[in-house]
């Protein structure tokens, strides 16, 4: 079984986009270091229901979350900082968010289930990968990525992830691998009022 949420994608001289692209970036540096900024557009897309928004205007949210979320000389690997910028944000546009962390990698059952109760109820996640051991995950390190979906049959379990305007999917076993070296954060997001309707859009908490 596939469960994947809606995602804003692109298509641009017939390359397809899966989100957006840190090396849209005009300078050098946040094409380098901009990967927090970048997550943070795609989920302004998805929570303020901006699928359909054109290059060009994304390009203009990239660069105004870039202003917000600035990386300093390591970058933007700050957790909290991260969550509480992004809920700022959305409350100007009119959707109260409430944060739901996984903040540290305990198991892969246990990061697999708070994956999957998140997608369930249609909240995308936003992980930070900071080191990583296995040699198909080594290359997302220090990385900011949107998790979209899951897969999970009887061979095997993934997850589905936005990364750099590229789809991949990681295996549940290793991304979770509860060794020292693999720091792995995650954080979601429920739209508990949309004030523009004043209607709850989540009720259900994530634990």
């Amino acid at each position: 079984m596939t469960k994947e949420l809606p995602f804003i994608h692109f298509q641009i001289e017939g390359n397809d986009y899966y989100g957006g692209d840190q090396e849209w970036f005009d300078s050098q540096w946040a094409r380098q270091a901009g990967c927090a900024s970048v997550l943070a557009s795609n989920l302004f897309c998805y929570y303020g229901h901006h699928l359909d928004m054109s290059l060009m205007n994304f390009r203009i949210v990239m660069d105004q979350m870039f202003d917000i979320f600035t990386p300093g000389i390591m970058g933007f690997p700050f957790y909290k900082k991260f969550a509480a910028y992004f809920s700022d944000f959305m409350k100007a546009q009119g959707h109260e968010l409430e944060t739901v962390m996984y903040r540290k990698t305990e198991n892969p059952v246990d990061g697999f289930a708070f994956v999957k109760e998140c997608i369930d109820q249609d909240m995308p996640i936003g992980m930070l990968i900071l080191t990583h051991r296995h040699k198909d995950i080594e290359e997302e390190t220090w990385h900011w990525m949107c998790i979209t979906g899951y897969t999970e049959d009887e061979a095997k379990k993934e997850v589905i992830v936005s990364s750099c305007g590229e789809k991949v999917t990681m295996d549940v076993n290793a991304l979770f691998d509860p060794h020292p070296m693999n720091v792995v954060r995650m954080l979601s997001f429920k739209d508990i009022q949309d004030q523009s309707s004043g209607t709850s859009s989540v009720t259900d908490t994530v634990s």
